[in-house]
């Protein structure tokens, strides 16, 4: 009797299996009847500190088989012309509340925009199987200078796989008549990459809209994302991009000892091929730049330099988001202070202790910058000395007559009192 019970759910259990393993692969993580809605996720990246502009990202939407054939009926939705959808983005100036900002990581930002449903307003001739491809087919925003600019589209491809149905007598709603049709299923998986690599067995995805960033997994993870790095500076010392500028104050400031730094610059690697392998610096005095030759400088290798009262280093192409940790070594008598501007206002400030230097760790420095919003770090060596006292040197003639005028006087005095005292006696 166990035996025969044994085989039932033997039985069961393997129909339970095949009847799963009829699905298409697209569902093997996510219940099929609670994705009946599809959008498309446009994710856009860049260094932390740009203001990146307007841009509108444009997708087709390619119908390609029909219950698994590609020869495609005249009435399939997207048939002969590709759907289109689009997602803009109105700015970092001029954010829209619809783009959403998720996170800063490594210095790097990430906003998030949402379309609607992609296949809402569509009508399904018949109940079947209907496959399609989501592509990226570019944007509306040009990229005009290279050399200060890039902006890389998505490679990715998605299929989706819509599964109609038609309402029977047992599950028509209200306001729908037997026999029309509806979305029961949609599967979704990742082809392609963002970078353009063939994606095997997978992932599978719930294209499902939502919008919150503010819940995990509510946005459809139809994701495509896009990069844009843009820097500063017109590849003239007159025009940095940043600046490292000295001044020094005090009675006993030297105004033309040099003080020496050490930098390290870290630049965004968002888009590895806009990397540059080193960037020009040069020291400018206020008799302009010291020597036309410019100094190369190779990101994450410590720069050393020295600076003397009214100099300066200037940086002329330096990507936006950029980093740099900095430190001045001490003097003996100075006190040492920086105040660090980033596109125009103070971002940070350290005094140091007499005779020790200053330094500032790594931070994200390098903002949009202007002519009214620089990006500069002001070092101040102060070196007041100190207040004499005692006796000054100048005066010791003068003191030193004074002084035998006064003992000239004690000698008349007592001699005087001597010879009173014998003449008494």
């Amino acid at each position: 009797m166990k035996d025969k019970k044994m085989k039932v759910v033997l039985i069961a259990m393997l129909a339970l299996t095949l009847c799963f393993g009829m699905l298409p692969s697209a569902y093997a993580d996510i219940n099929p009847e609670d994705v009946t809605e599809a959008a498309i996720t446009k994710v856009l990246k860049f260094p932390v500190g740009t203001d990146y502009p307007a841009m509108t990202f444009n997708f087709a939407i390619t119908a390609v088989k029909f219950n698994e054939d590609t020869t495609l009926p005249s009435d399939m939705p997207f048939g002969t012309t590709p759907g289109s959808v689009s997602i803009a983005y109105s700015g970092k100036t001029a954010a829209s509340p619809d783009e959403k900002f998720e996170s800063v990581v490594s210095g790097i930002e990430t906003y998030y925009l949402e379309s609607a449903d992609i296949f809402a307003g569509v009508v399904w001739p018949t109940a079947g199987v209907y496959e399609f491809v989501v592509t990226e087919t570019g944007s509306t925003y040009t990229v005009t200078d290279p050399a200060h600019e890039a902006l890389t589209l998505s490679d990715a491809s998605y299929s989706l796989v819509v599964y109609v149905k038609e309402y029977t007598a047992s599950n028509v709603p209200t306001g729908k008549s037997v026999g029309d049709r509806y979305i029961f299923a949609i599967g979704n998986v990742m082809t392609i990459t963002d970078g353009g690599e063939p994606v095997e067995n997978g992932p599978k995805l719930d294209p499902t809209p939502g919008g919150d960033p503010s819940v995990e997994g509510d946005y459809s993870e139809m994701i495509f994302v896009n990069r844009y790095v843009r820097t500063n500076g017109s590849n003239d010392p007159d025009d940095p991009t940043l600046s490292i500028t000295k001044t020094v104050t005090g009675d006993m400031g030297s105004i033309v000892k040099p003080f020496s730094f050490t930098l390290t610059l870290t630049v965004p690697t968002l888009i590895e091929d806009y990397v540059e392998v080193t960037y020009p610096a040069y020291k400018v005095s206020a008799a302009g730049v010291v020597s036309a030759t410019a100094i190369e400088v190779t990101p994450g290798t410590p720069l050393e330099f020295t600076l003397a009262h009214g100099e300066k280093l200037v940086f002329t192409n330096v990507p936006v988001g950029s980093s740099y940790a900095i430190s001045e070594d001490g003097e003996t008598g100075y006190t040492a202070s920086v105040d660090i501007i980033k596109a125009g206002a103070t971002a940070a400030n350290e005094t140091g202790t007499k005779g020790n230097g200053v330094s500032v760790a790594a931070g994200y420095w390098v903002g949009e910058s202007d002519s009214t919003h620089a990006n500069t770090a002001k070092f101040t060596n102060d070196n007041p000395g100190t207040t004499p006292t005692g006796i000054v040197i100048e005066y010791l003639p003068y003191i030193g007559i004074f002084t035998i005028a006064i003992a000239g006087l004690v000698i008349y005095v007592i001699a005087k009192r001597r010879e009173r005292e014998s003449l008494s006696a």
